[in-house]
Parts: C-alpha cells; sequence; structure tokens
C-alpha cells in the first residue's frame, strides 16, 4: 500500500494526517511551508494538483476488492470519506445508517460552516492594509463576524448537550 499525503502548513492537512493516524494506516507525508501564504510552487509540481490546494492524497494502493487502483483527491472532506470508505473497519464510523450520517454531518460541518466563518476572520487579518489594522476597521470587522463564529459554537454546544454520550455522535 502506498498513500502519500501531501501536507501544506497551516491548512486542513492536519484533519488528514490525524485520520491516517487514527487508522493505523502506513503512509509518505511530504510537508510543505507556505510562502506569502500560499502553497509553494514545488507542492504543485511535486503532487500534480495544479490548484495548489491542500491537503491532496494519492493512494495507490492494491487490495482484494478494488485490486490495483491510483486516486489522487483533493478536498477534505472528499479525502475523509474515501479513507473511511475505504479502510475503516468500523473503528470509526458506525455501522447504523442513521448514526453514520450523523458523523459524516460533523464531518462535513468542519468544511461547511466552522471553516467558513473561520476563514473569514484570518484572511481579514491577512489581507487588510496596515492602517486598517490600527485605525479600528479590523476589529470592527472581526466583531460583526465573530457573530457567525459564536452561533456556529453555540450549535456545537447544544448538541453536545443532547448527546447520549461524551461525544457529539453518541458513545464513540
Amino acid at each position: 500500500m502506498t498513500i502519500t499525503l501531501y501536507f501544506l502548513q497551516a491548512s486542513r492537512s492536519i484533519r488528514i494526517a490525524w485520520l491516517l493516524e487514527e487508522l493505523g494506516l502506513v503512509y509518505n507525508v511530504k510537508c510543505y511551508d507556505r510562502v506569502e501564504q500560499k502553497a509553494p510552487a514545488e507542492f504543485k509540481e511535486d503532487s500534480g494538483n495544479s490548484l495548489g490546494k491542500a491537503p491532496y492524497l494519492i493512494d495507490d494502493s492494491t487490495d482484494s476488492i478494488r485490486q490495483k487502483v491510483k486516486i489522487e483527491l483533493g478536498e477534505s472532506g472528499a479525502i475523509t470519506d474515501y479513507l473511511l470508505e475505504t479502510y475503516d473497519q468500523g473503528k470509526l464510523l458506525p455501522a447504523d445508517p442513521v448514526a453514520r450520517s450523523k458523523v459524516r454531518q460533523w464531518i462535513h460541518a468542519a468544511e461547511g460552516t466552522f471553516m467558513v466563518h473561520g476563514l473569514a476572520i484570518l484572511y481579514a487579518r491577512w489581507k487588510i492594509s496596515e492602517p486598517a489594522k490600527s485605525d479600528g476597521t479590523l476589529d470592527k470587522l472581526e466583531q460583526g463576524m465573530s457573530v457567525s463564529v459564536q452561533k456556529d459554537l453555540d450549535w456545537l454546544e447544544n448538541e453536545l448537550e443532547k448527546s447520549k454520550g461524551k461525544y457529539l455522535a453518541g458513545k464513540r
């Protein structure tokens, strides 16, 4: 089995590295530092991912079901789905379809809800001009955008309280 994770610092790559570890998979990791908050040219060249987005995963494993298949995937949600469907043997995803869907809700909420609101604040900090940082404009932007982040955290807290276990999706 050969799985390679192209890992860009300060990206969602950490989610995939964590999942690979939780699944107990052997993998290669190729790490890259950002250059001016972007993926370096080497990341694009080495991974074959012309967008330069991370994480990026290449799996050219052989198994009894798929035989020899090479898959190249970007987007952490898609990579997570692929790894769980391919390699999880009941350790992380519940067998029950309702419980399984609940887990997937949280996997995708990380990208589709939490990350969107958090990134807005991060990008504002990265891109706003120096005068706007010192004249209070950035503070006002962050205050306005933090409302969505707080709603996300309230939702998370509410769901944790409703859970029948110590995790969002129950006992595991």
